[in-house]
């Protein structure tokens, strides 16, 4: 099977060069054993960008900081709950351009769950009203024992983000699973 791209996954294009870059490799197994670090891993990396708006009176305790922080939060989670295996790495990487912040979460996952993940992404990229496949998705899971799929749908509906992912079928029924995120920081203009 051939790579499989959704959404806005390429909004800013890799040859773009970036104001600030940091990558990350983490184990699933760590943060599954430990979920207190994905916290700390969502604020260090919100720190990082949101440390760029001092000047504008915006810091720790901003906006900037708890959005990047939660949106972080969820994606490192997912890779964390859906990684393939104990010894799975997932690959985090951000870049910082002016006012737009892209994180990539990546991770390796079997075959079955990134086809129930595709199935996800289309439902998400195809809805007409995300307030009514909330609702949808919230009494599915209260008929079914499934896995909710709600954390990138509030994201979409709760914060200005562009999401993306891109599938790339690796080896032995695995794929590699990328969740692109862009959050547009606001800015003096927003205000």
């Amino acid at each position: 099977m051939a790579e499989r791209l959704f959404g806005d996954y390429d909004f800013i294009t890799d040859e773009r060069l970036p104001d600030a870059h940091i990558e990350l490799n983490v184990s699933a197994f760590d943060l599954r054993t430990c979920w207190q670090r994905c916290g700390l891993l969502s604020n260090l990396v919100a720190g990082y960008i949101s440390s760029a708006y001092f000047d504008e009176g915006k810091g720790y305790n901003s906006e900037i900081f708890s959005s990047i922080s939660t949106i972080f939060q969820e994606l490192i989670e997912n890779a964390a709950k859906f990684s393939l295996h104990r010894e799975a790495k997932i690959r985090v990487r951000v870049r910082h351009y002016e006012r737009v912040t892209m994180i990539d979460v990546q991770n390796d996952a079997t075959s079955a769950h990134s086809q129930r993940f595709e199935s996800h992404l289309r439902l998400l990229f195809t809805a007409p009203d995300l307030d009514d496949l909330q609702v949808h998705i919230l009494e599915s899971r209260s008929r079914e024992n499934v896995e909710s799929g709600i954390g990138l749908l509030m994201l979409l509906k709760d914060y200005p983000i562009k999401l993306g992912a891109l599938i790339v079928p690796t080896a032995n029924e695995q794929d590699e699973i990328t969740v692109r995120v862009y959050y547009r920081v606001p800015g003096p203009e927003d205000a």
